[in-house]
């Protein structure tokens, strides 16, 4: 329900935020050494995000790229602890129940 109410706000704000975009789109103007780049308010906002999202990304990336050999190890010692695990109750079962040399095997 909290989740539907966000939504609808969200898009109440989008549509809000439309209109006022077209009625006067704005103006955006940089110029870099000897280079002019105009353009309107909305394509600022909309490049914006863009490297804002890119950067983010990138970033992710490289974080997750770094820490794959230790969620690796980690992963691996968990899988070692869960089959240790499962050959003891294995084996205890085994001897619970009278048979000795299968037991031995665990």
């Amino acid at each position: 329900m909290r989740l539907a109410l966000w939504f609808l706000r969200a898009m109440a704000a989008g549509i809000a935020l439309g209109k006022l975009v077209i009625g006067d789109p704005g103006y955006f103007l940089v110029r870099v050494g000897g280079t002019t780049y105009e353009s309107t308010f909305t394509v600022l906002i909309i490049f914006a995000l863009a490297v804002f999202f890119g950067l983010w990304a990138g970033i992710r990336f490289f974080l997750l790229l770094f820490q794959a050999p230790t969620k690796f190890q980690q992963g691996m010692a968990r899988r070692r602890e869960m089959s240790a695990r499962e050959d003891l109750d294995r084996g205890i079962l085994e001897l619970a129940e009278g048979r000795w040399s299968v037991e031995k095997n665990f």
